[in-house]
């Protein structure tokens, strides 16, 4: 089963479908963890509107979501080469550069902002709307990074962390994507808020079948200048690329000190693609 565990441990959300990993960067029985299962992200959304848990942050980036675009190519599946764990050199994922634990200047009344929506210890889908606002109302501007950092890396795109909360609660990254530039297919240890400050990301989103033996594509969205979207799991597997002719900068929020963990992933997914 080509699942990793990317991190260390993970906090369980208020629905029960994150539990503590047996270990970092092992490989898993395809029954390990459990997830909601689903064929697309729309039954998350009949789901939520079932619930009636009010979930307007996750319907609304929902509502961007595509139907996929068939592939020229006709084929219905589609392989991922990941880097194993002990073989890390040629990763398309980049390491975070910096171990910031005070704010970069510029980002004080957004950190200010975003410890006060985190401090309401809501759940993790309400603590992302409630962030999601706050990174709409105060998103900075490209310049929040060097000159040198906005270049970019033609390797591989690069993380910058730029705030961890003393007691752990949230951190700011920045990521720096050059054209072409695409992350490997993953999900997440926790909620995540992104903005971006300049270009455009591609995202695509994919669910995990019954069985666990492959991905489903569940849909697609393109995020331009300004455009502020996020995730809680579960329902966050995707993968992100750089489709401009430009560099693309965004500016991500986790609910977790990554710079104690190392990623905000909890797994890469190498498994065969399906349409939905």
């Amino acid at each position: 089963m080509a699942v990793l565990w990317d991190g260390e441990d993970s906090t369980s959300d208020s629905f029960g479908y994150r539990a503590n990993p047996p270990g970092p960067l092992l490989r898993l029985d395809k029954d390990w963890p459990p997830r909601r299962n689903s064929s697309n992200l729309r039954h998350i959304c009949d789901w939520i509107l079932a619930a009636g848990s009010g979930d307007e942050f996750l319907l609304e980036r929902l509502s961007k979501v595509s139907e996929r675009r068939d592939h020229s190519s006709g084929s219905d599946d589609e392989r991922i080469e990941i880097v194993s764990a002990n073989d890390t050199a040629g990763s398309p994922q980049v390491g975070l550069l910096g171990s910031r634990r005070s704010a970069t200047p510029g980002l004080g009344d957004l950190v200010t902002a975003v410890r006060a929506a985190v401090g309401t210890h809501a759940d993790w889908r309400e603590t992302a709307q409630l962030v999601a606002g706050e990174l709409r109302r105060h998103l900075p501007s490209p310049e929040i990074l060097t000159s040198d950092q906005r270049v970019g890396d033609p390797e591989a795109h690069q993380s910058h962390l730029l705030h961890v909360e003393p007691d752990g609660a949230f951190s700011i990254v920045a990521l720096v994507w050059r054209p072409g530039q695409v992350t490997q297919i993953h999900d997440h240890v926790t909620w995540c808020v992104f903005g971006v400050l300049q270009g455009v990301e591609y995202e695509e989103i994919f669910s995990l079948d019954e069985t666990g033996g492959h991905l489903i594509e569940a849909g697609d969205s393109s995020n331009g200048t300004g455009d502020i979207s996020g995730f809680a799991p579960p329902g966050d597997i995707h993968r992100v690329r750089n489709v401009g002719d430009g560099t693309a900068i965004s500016l991500h929020i986790y609910g977790t000190d990554v710079s104690r963990i190392g990623s905000s992933v909890r797994r890469y997914y190498d498994l065969p693609i399906r349409p939905a």
